[in-house]
């Protein structure tokens, strides 16, 4: 799995693009990175672009995540993300997290292609 992040000038918000073959563990790596970057932590709104991604996660494992997540965070990073997940497992995945995200505050969506998501964000 490897991860980039850039600033998409058309969203006006950081995207982070996951490639390769991923694992709840490899996430949590990529989020305290993002924790170090100055831009990303102190942004409102950002994209996870999981289109090049190849990742099965349970529920138990996105629920431990959700719940690493919470109790690591304090703060750091967006509220509002969207995440683009074109395949039916990668889309069906990210809902389960978004649904589990938003009983604790975030507004996150679940989009299959970017086009929506710059729609969403506006």
């Amino acid at each position: 799995m490897k991860f980039k992040i850039n600033f998409d000038k058309r969203a006006q918000a950081w995207c982070v693009i996951i490639a390769g073959q991923t694992e709840t563990a490899d996430l949590r790596e990529v989020v305290l990175s993002l924790w170090q970057h100055d831009g990303y932590v102190n942004s409102e709104e950002a994209i996870w672009d999981m289109s090049k991604c190849a990742a099965n996660f349970a529920f138990a494992d996105i629920s431990r995540f959700v719940d690493w997540l919470a109790e690591s965070r304090k703060g750091r990073g967006p509220n509002k993300l969207a995440l683009v997940a074109p395949s039916d497992l990668g889309f069906g995945n990210s809902r389960i997290y978004a649904g589990l995200q938003q009983l604790r505050g975030f507004e996150i969506k679940v989009f299959r292609d970017k086009q929506s998501v710059y729609e969403w964000l506006g």
